[in-house]
């Protein structure tokens, strides 16, 4: 079901589901979900009705990007 554009802080944005977060990074929603929990990943926004997290997928990017460099991986 989709959700009223309305709502969202910037409409006609595309914003992803944490299950899309993952299948994009190739990972599981539960590892998505796990990495929110910690402080690893940070929501773009969450849904007024039940908090729902939502990103933009630049801002999961940038995070991911900093994760990396903070471990000492390359990209």
């Amino acid at each position: 079901m989709a959700e009223d554009q309305s709502k969202h802080p910037r409409p006609g944005v595309e914003y992803l589901t944490s299950g899309q977060v993952a299948t994009r990074l190739g990972i599981s929603q539960v590892s998505v979900n796990r990495m929110v929990r910690s402080g690893l990943l940070r929501p773009t926004w969450r849904t007024p009705a039940g908090g729902h997290a939502r990103y933009l997928w630049e801002d999961v990017e940038r995070q991911i990007a900093e994760i990396r460099r903070k471990r000492g991986e390359h990209p």
